[in-house]
């Protein structure tokens, strides 16, 4: 299947994954050529990308498939001074998440691995970032709210996603327990920091 061109900002890659078989070097990487997404022939570890000449590097759900440091220092390389990135990706220690995965072991490839601390820590040593998460109420008063009403968006998620967003402002330590974040970076320095 060839992908269908993106439009996006010059100096930008798109990182994504072809499911089909989960593997790590079936990823790919895009960048914009005369406002076309083009695709070369390189993996997320190996960006065919000189250093420091990207401005931007965004992937949705994609980080928590390969092995995560040496892709997101890779992504470092390739942006140049205050690049940035943007990625969506799930985390790892959300009790519902847990129990889902934990029943639907069929519907997760083998390199799977949502984020949890040890891997928001290395981004922000690296990134100055301000991640917005989402999710945590929000997934058990959809549940309870599924028989009760019949719009999605309802008082009960209306009032979980308030409590959600009150929560990570008061206290931001409770990220890591959302279901998902959208990590948003800029480069801080050069030179990567393990």
């Amino acid at each position: 299947m060839v992908p269908r061109p993106v439009w996006l900002p010059a100096g930008t890659i798109y990182l994504h994954q072809h499911l089909a078989g989960g593997t790590r070097d079936r990823s790919a990487a895009g960048a914009k050529v005369g406002g076309v997404l083009r695709f070369p022939q390189s993996g997320p570890h190996d960006l065919q990308f000189a250093d420091g000449s990207l401005d931007m590097v965004f992937g949705v759900a994609i980080l928590h498939h390969l092995e995560f440091g040496c892709a997101l220092r890779e992504i470092h390389r390739v942006l140049r001074d205050r690049g940035k990135i943007v990625f969506l990706e799930p985390l790892r220690h959300n009790p519902v998440a847990r129990v889902v995965r934990w029943l639907t072991p069929h519907a997760r490839t083998p390199d799977e691995l949502p984020l949890g601390r040890p891997e928001l820590r290395l981004i922000a040593r690296n990134f100055e970032v301000d991640n917005y998460y989402s999710e945590l109420l929000t997934v058990i008063g959809a549940i309870i709210a599924r028989p009760i009403f019949k719009n999605l968006i309802n008082p009960l998620t209306r009032f979980c996603d308030f409590a959600d967003r009150r929560l990570a402002r008061m206290l931001p330590a409770a990220g890591a327990y959302y279901r998902s974040v959208v990590i948003r970076g800029t480069k801080k320095a050069a030179s990567w920091r393990d």
